[in-house]
């Protein structure tokens, strides 16, 4: 699980820490909302 201030810094580490990890090919982005 990874939470980010916005989407722009949650594209971020999907990017750069996410899927620079060797092996990982793909990535699927859900999003959610607390009320």
């Amino acid at each position: 699980k990874v939470e980010a201030a916005d989407f722009e810094k949650l594209g971020e580490v999907v990017v750069n820490k996410i899927r620079s990890i060797k092996g990982v090919v793909d990535t699927k982005t859900l999003t959610g909302t607390k009320f």
